[in-house]
């Protein structure tokens, strides 16, 4: 529902994730969202997303994934032996690919 609700103001967006326990990213974690008196919050556009847990577009995804390949990305991220960096800039390309300021959702 929040985000069906967040669609119904503003449109849809490329990328959706959620917040969850356990990463060191403060605006993810869910116990910053309660001690800082943002409770009530349903969602927020966000310019950072992980890769953990994260709902992308079929169009988006097919149009960013590809763009990952294309830019060698992919093979190095195999030689070096990490996984991330593709989470790092989807919601930048969300945002250029949406025509919005912010390309990602936290719900």
């Amino acid at each position: 529902p929040r985000r069906e609700t967040y669609t119904s103001r503003w449109g849809d967006v490329p990328v959706v994730g959620i917040l969850r326990e356990g990463t060191p990213f403060y605006p993810l974690r869910t116990d910053w969202w309660k001690d800082c008196g943002r409770s009530g919050i349903r969602y927020v556009e966000s310019d950072f997303v992980e890769q953990w847990f994260a709902m992308l577009r079929g169009p988006f995804a097919s149009w960013y994934l590809q763009r990952v390949v294309d830019s060698g990305l992919v093979m190095e991220q195999r030689s070096l032996g990490v996984d991330w960096g593709v989470d790092g800039a989807w919601c930048g390309a969300a945002a250029e690919w949406a025509g919005r300021e912010a390309g990602c959702l936290l719900i």
